[in-house]
């Protein structure tokens, strides 16, 4: 009879030890997860501070807010809302070192427990004090990336916000956003669609029409955060208009009055227009704004989507003199993922440039660089 309850025994001990050790991988799951988020908040932080003009939290704070998370979450921002930004990345250093902390006790007393089910409610108990602090990491996100981006967008787009508190400042926010993207998505389908449909025939359009157009479409890209299908990417195509060769490139560029305000860009930012046989020899020309792109072969031929969609010039949807972070997002991002048009090669076996062996093709691009310069008389 001993027998029969210690074998038990120990085969209860053995189930509640094999638990016990499937709780501690689940617990530790989620302490990796919440140890995940505080490094992303910081990394996420550090990159719309200094590289993207805060991207990252008006994409995140923009879904979350779309998605019909409820405001209440937000709460928390309220007693951060007067903390600066350097200090919000110490408060998720704070975060991650009682984590490490509370995960380096919790080892300790596992070690000194031995009674197995012991051990398993201190398992359990472990779990979900990590659950705890998952959902309070997540909260914390949330609210990190909602005062990141509010600090500035507010202030600078409603001078109205200025002596609301932070809760109505947040409620505001939230349908200040969600109606300028779903506003903005709106007015860019119509475009496209009067376009496509050629209600709006772009070839016919004035000078001043034509880059007002391109202008609407850019801001229209800018409050939807960016571009969301192939369609939208592809849509840049259809802003294609330049000097029809080299020739009257430059003579557009010693025009006074020239609208466009060409100027031609250096090969080491013309790489992504010099694929293929002699592409090194390709000249690039881009707009005064930044948006207009032209580039023209060794033969001094405009290339297009229609006649070489590999080394093409493209639009921009954002400005990649005054914001390079923005043209890195809404423009060159995509083009990794659907190339310039569905007619292009594929960018892996397209042939890297070979300009700086190509002491010719240096010479061609001096020449013309001086010609420019000559700033010739018309």
């Amino acid at each position: 009879m001993e027998d029969r309850k210690t074998k038990l025994k120990n085969i209860g001990y053995r189930f509640v030890q094999t638990l016990s050790y499937f709780v501690r991988f689940f617990s530790g799951i989620v302490f990796a997860f919440s140890l995940f988020t505080c490094l992303l908040i910081i990394v996420i932080i550090i990159a719309d501070q200094f590289f993207v003009n805060r991207f990252f939290a008006s994409f995140i704070v923009n879904t979350i807010i779309s998605s019909g998370f409820p405001l209440q979450s937000f709460t928390p921002a309220m007693w951060l809302a007067n903390l600066r930004l350097d200090s919000f990345i110490v408060v998720a250093i704070v975060v991650v070192i009682i984590i490490i902390v509370k995960r380096l006790t919790i080892t300790t007393i596992y070690k000194k427990i031995e009674h197995p089910f012991k051990k398993m409610f201190a398992c359990i108990l472990n779990l979900i004090i990590n659950l705890c602090i998952m959902i309070s990491v997540i909260v914390l996100f949330f609210n990190m990336m909602l005062i990141s981006y509010i600090n500035t967008s507010l202030e600078s787009s409603n001078k109205e916000t200025d002596n609301i508190d932070y809760k109505q400042r947040i409620e505001l926010f939230s349908k200040r956003l969600t109606f300028t993207n779903k506003k903005a998505t709106k007015e860019l389908d119509e475009i496209m669609n009067a376009v496509n449909t050629r209600a709006i025939n772009v070839e016919q359009l004035s000078d001043e029409d034509y880059i007002a157009l391109a202008t609407k479409v850019s801001i229209l890209v800018d409050q939807k955060q960016g571009v969301e299908t192939y369609q939208e990417h592809y849509f840049r195509n259809v802003f294609e208009r330049a000097p029809s060769n080299l020739d009257e490139m430059i003579k557009s560029i010693h025009k006074k009055n020239d609208l466009f305000k060409w100027e031609i860009v250096e090969p080491s930012k013309a790489q992504f227009h010099m694929f293929g046989k002699k592409g090194e020899y390709n000249l690039k020309f881009i707009s005064g704004n930044g948006l207009f792109e032209a580039v023209y072969d060794i033969n001094g031929k405009l290339l297009t989507s229609k006649n070489n969609p590999d080394n093409m010039g493209t639009f921009n949807y954002a400005d990649s003199k005054q914001s390079p972070q923005k043209h890195s997002i809404y423009d060159v991002l995509p083009y990794f993922i659907w190339n310039n048009s569905k007619d292009a090669t594929d960018l892996e076996v397209l042939d890297e440039s070979n300009y700086n062996n190509n002491l010719d093709a240096q010479e061609h691009y001096d020449f013309y660089l001086k010609k420019i310069e000559a700033k010739e008389k018309h």
